[in-house]
């Protein structure tokens, strides 16, 4: 708020210069041997100003006097044009103070320094239509109708150097010009982040704290648009701003503080080419994004928000892509605390523990409070691998609408929503959208009938599909992990029998499988399945279906349950994998080749055979784990086209922890435990996964450390799964990644107790 009179008369004298452009001499003036605030001439009219901060009677009277004297001779000496006068005050001029400027003429006016500048732009009114338009994502679980922010509860921010934030921190540093951009996964609270901090910059305004007003685009809605003015306009026509070129002109002027949501959502659906390429087209699809961060005036702030894996894993290219100045701050959203979980979940009417290896973001929480199953899988699910209680969970949520009487049970609805997921694999991040014409189609080739009115109730409301903002009816899933456990359906149904289903769906495929995914089909043919079905079925599905898609996910379901590779050579090209990763009693996989293909992560151990490994060629890895540099890979594994990003050279892989001499080695083994239990993907860790990437120093360390980290409460085994995997403890999740951000000053007394191991 500019409280000084000095302040505010440059402020006024400004907004004034951007309104009447036309003399660039405006500005103060001496007048009868005094200085006046002001005198403005555009084409039709000369304009006068007082301005004050003062709220007393006798300021408006003398400031009203000066203005008839200066207008008097004004229109001597601009005799072709209107002469007006202006008296601004800071706040709501007086009832004392309105009368006396009414009474010195009807050329002369008394407004506040908001009524002014809405001459230039209607702040007030461009907030009041943008808080009923939707913020981005962020809907109702359930009904997809736009939230009313009751449920709402203040998430961990997480700095660049491990330092907290939290919404009044973000918007204090817009106000003063600060430039951030904000990453999460899908459902991870980016949307209502930025529209919290909209409505606290809103409130600032509102109550004069200050004279930036805040604007919040959805850039889902400005896909193709390159140009930051006809973006601004285009935003202000959606939400029903009767200004639309006002906010042009508001943002080049310096008022605005700037909030872009969803920069992943720019980029095109359709992405099918190499993957090498995707560098440069996720670059392209960034213009807009680039134009405004480069246009905004250096003292306004800015935010932008997107998905923490659109880019590859390495700042650069983010900082890059987006043309963001090097002082720019990254803040990644922390999942929910074990507190904040129970908050969120009180204020949406439901209140009790959620199962370990659930993930605790607000979509996912949500949808699964509102559809009422969380208490149902409670006290079964409690020591669960995250693969037996995600498959549990579908079970029970699909048992759960098939209770609504439509005649078709809980197994056959489960069925339905896993070809919807295969569907949906058509794209690029496996979500959607499904219209309801698909859905539909589903609906009757797998029931063999036409969905009556009841089944229409059903298909409206399918467990772990979502409304989308769009008018059609369509629906997304919800989450990555639901719907990965959704996709192992067909791919357990083609590997025990390829040739006997319909493989119309098997088409289009651009999204493989997660590491969950694996871990479900791993854990349903584990008894089932001998290492040359599970061969031939990849072979099949690249001859015969040419899906390399498909063929790539029974690859890995091969590495995940410990098989080799015993079928002829098997070539899988064009296709983006999130990871893969090789243990040191890997089996062989020899006869599998990688063309043209992208991995977002690799990992690999320290003592593993490249004999074993699969080729690699004119591939890119994102992240490569395990080694330090590409000359540390075999050249009879990875050809001279393969191209890396990152390997473990910083303090955010497990390597560097263990390189950290500053620490023992056992404190090293245990926060390499750690990160892969709570920073890596995954929510939990078979015992082989957390002693990979170990020399035999530091091997035997692992149980120790596992011991006292079990004692301690940061982890839990399954007791469920005939393999031991290991849980993280949701409510250590803050205090793990404090620790890993900095363990070397870290006083957590886990460190020194890690140390006697």
């Amino acid at each position: 708020m500019l409280t000084d009179g000095n302040e505010f008369e440059a402020e006024v004298r400004r907004v004034a210069r951007l309104m009447w452009p036309a003399d660039v001499g405006s500005g103060a003036v001496m007048f009868d041997g005094k200085e006046r605030d002001g005198v403005f001439i555009s084409e039709e009219c000369v304009h006068a100003i007082e301005c004050t901060v003062s709220r007393t009677k006798s300021k408006a009277e003398d400031d009203g006097k000066k203005l008839v004297k200066i207008l008097k001779e004004l229109r001597k000496k601009f005799a072709d044009k209107a002469a007006k006068g202006w008296f601004i005050t800071q706040q709501e001029p007086t009832a004392d103070q309105r009368t006396a400027i009414q009474q010195l003429g009807n050329d002369l006016v008394a407004v506040s320094y908001d009524v002014f500048r809405s001459k230039l732009v209607d702040a007030k009114s461009y907030l009041n239509s943008r808080e009923a338009f939707a913020f981005g994502s962020v809907r109702d679980p359930e009904t997809g109708a736009i939230d009313d922010r009751a449920s709402y509860v203040q998430m961990d921010l997480c700095g660049p150097h491990g330092d907290l934030y939290n919404i009044r921190h973000l918007s204090e540093g817009l106000l003063k010009g600060d430039k951030f951009v904000v990453l999460g996964d899908y459902g991870a609270g980016k949307s209502t982040t930025l529209r919290e901090i909209f409505f606290d910059l809103r409130t600032s305004y509102f109550k004069h704290k200050t004279v930036f007003f805040p604007v919040l685009l959805n850039l889902r809605d400005h896909h193709g648009q390159t140009n930051p003015a006809e973006a601004l306009e285009r935003h202000g026509r959606n939400i029903g701003y009767p200004h639309p070129h006002h906010l042009v002109r508001a943002w080049r002027a310096g008022f605005i503080t700037l909030l872009l949501d969803g920069f992943d959502e720019l980029g095109s659906p359709g992405w099918t080419g190499i993957p090498k390429k995707l560098r440069d087209l996720r670059y392209q699809s960034m213009v807009l994004v680039r134009e405004f961060v480069k246009d905004t005036p250096i003292t306004s702030g800015l935010v932008i928000s997107g998905r923490a894996h659109y880019f590859d894993r390495k700042e650069d290219e983010i900082y890059r892509a987006l043309g963001l100045p090097a002082g720019a701050i990254s803040i990644s959203l922390t999942d929910f605390t074990e507190d904040q979980v129970s908050a969120y979940l009180k204020k949406r009417g439901w209140s009790g523990a959620i199962p370990s290896w659930l993930p605790s973001r607000p979509l996912l929480v949500g949808y699964l409070a509102a559809k009422g199953v969380l208490q149902q899988t409670i006290n079964e699910t409690s020591t669960f691998s995250p693969a037996e209680g995600w498959d549990l969970l579908l079970d029970r949520v699909c048992e759960r609408e098939a209770g609504i009487d439509i005649g078709i049970s809980g197994d056959t609805v489960r069925e339905i929503v896993e070809k919807l997921a295969t569907k949906a694999r058509c794209y690029v991040d496996g979500l959607g959208p499904l219209n309801p014409m698909e859905i539909a189609g589903i609906f009757r080739d797998t029931c063999g009938y036409e969905p009556d009115q009841k089944s229409l109730i059903l298909l409206q409301r399918l467990p772990g599909l979502g409304s989308s903002e769009s008018e059609d009816g369509s629906r997304y899933f919800v989450d990555k992990d639901i719907v990965d456990v959704a996709r192992t359906g067909d791919v357990i149904r083609y590997i025990v029998a390829p040739y006997a289903q319909d493989h119309s769906s098997f088409s289009g495929w651009q999204c493989p499988m997660g590491v969950l995914g694996h871990e479900v089909v791993s854990l349903k043919l584990k008894t089932s399945c001998t290492a040359k079905q599970l061969s031939a079925a990849a072979r099949s599905a690249s001859d015969s279906l040419g899906n390399d898609c498909l063929a790539g996910d029974i690859t890995q379901v091969l590495i995940e349950m410990g098989m080799p590779y015993v079928d002829s050579n098997l070539e899988i090209k064009d296709i983006i994998f999130p990871n893969i990763y090789f243990d040191e009693n890997m089996m062989d996989y020899s006869g599998v080749t990688f063309l043209d293909c992208s991995f977002q992560e690799m990992e690999l151990d320290v003592e593993i055979s490249s004999d074993k490994m699969p080729k690699f060629k004119s591939c890119l890895f994102g992240s490569v784990i395990g080694r330090i540099s590409h000359k540390d890979l075999p050249k009879e594994v990875f050809d001279d086209d393969c191209e890396f990003y990152n390997f473990s050279n910083d303090v955010s892989t497990n390597q560097a922890i263990l390189d950290v001499e500053a620490l023992p080695l056992p404190v090293r083994v245990g926060l390499s435990i750690l990160k892969k239990l709570y920073v890596q993907s995954g929510s939990g860790r078979k015992h082989s996964a957390l002693v990979r990437g170990l020399d035999h120093r530091a091997k035997r360390y692992v149980d120790p450390a596992l011991t006292l980290l079990r004692q301690e409460g940061f982890l839990v085994e399954s007791s469920a799964s005939s393999e031991k995997v290991w849980l993280p403890v949701r409510k250590h999740s803050s205090r793990v990644r404090k620790i890993l951000s900095s363990p070397i000053g870290s006083d957590d007394p886990i460190i020194k107790n890690l140390s006697t191991c």
